[in-house]
């Protein structure tokens, strides 16, 4: 059949200098720019297949990955491509991860109110109800990018947290004693938490199946994640009033959700 036929040798040459690169074999007419550019890559290491433009001319323009090379009209027995190398590339996701994090990071540093712009006292003053309610809109909406971006990421993200949390807990009590103490963060970012609500671990906990959930894309899941979330916010409300009640200058903060409850 003429969309099976082999393509004996297709010689690939540089878009930018003219000079040859490599030769492919066993390619077919039916074989797409996408397979290409991994037999390129195969070849040539440094040329991920993200990095390559492949070219039918030297100064033409880009080719679709799912074009065929029986489309494109190379079919004889000795065809030639043009490759050009784009340079390292960042994958969308990195890019929207940075994109939703960057303003959702920076935002609720600076609601702190941080001592760096703010001065040593700011932080004691207190915040407005329009101020806590655009925080809590603010945190919903680049919280839902990041999870509709990269689930995975936040799944491994919240687990991780979680441990981190666990740990923090499990060091704050002196060894062989049952001395409570308000726990805060350490040198581990992922501890940060603290500083606005009191169970990081049931907020990490419910992250990880919020991820998990819009991951799988599973009705079951989302239901275990909702009834979890329910069940951990009355653990989180009542050990959040035990504290406030137990340590007299406890910090501010909520009990699971930063801002909101």
């Amino acid at each position: 059949m003429e969309g099976a036929m082999e393509i004996e040798k297709l010689d690939i040459y540089n878009a930018k200098s003219g000079k040859f690169v490599t030769s492919l074999y066993g390619l077919k007419t039916i074989s797409s720019i996408l397979e290409v550019k991994h037999s390129v890559n195969l070849q040539k290491s440094v040329l991920k297949p993200e990095r390559q433009e492949v070219r039918l001319e030297q100064k033409g323009k880009g080719l679709k990955d799912e074009q065929t090379l029986g489309e494109l009209g190379v079919k004889d027995k000795d065809g030639r491509l043009y490759v050009k190398d784009l340079g390292p590339q960042m994958g969308w996701s990195t890019v929207f991860v940075c994109e939703y994090a960057g303003p959702l990071f920076i935002y609720l540093w600076v609601f702190q109110r941080p001592w760096l712009l703010y001065g040593d006292d700011a932080a004691l003053k207190p915040v407005s109800l329009c101020t806590q309610v655009a925080a809590g809109c603010w945190t919903v909406h680049y919280t839902k990018r990041l999870l509709e971006t990269n689930a995975l990421a936040m799944f491994v993200v919240c687990e991780v947290g979680n441990l981190s949390i666990h740990l923090a807990l499990r060091n704050l009590r002196p060894p062989g004693t049952k001395e409570r103490r308000v726990p805060y963060p350490n040198s581990n970012p992922l501890t940060m938490l603290f500083q606005t609500v009191s169970c990081p671990n049931y907020t990490y906990e419910v992250g990880a199946w919020v991820a998990f959930t819009v991951m799988t894309q599973c009705i079951p899941a989302g239901m275990f994640a909702v009834c979890g979330f329910y069940q951990m916010a009355m653990w989180a409300v009542g050990k959040h009033r035990n504290y406030i009640k137990d340590f007299k200058n406890y910090p501010k903060r909520k009990a699971i959700i930063p801002f909101i409850l």
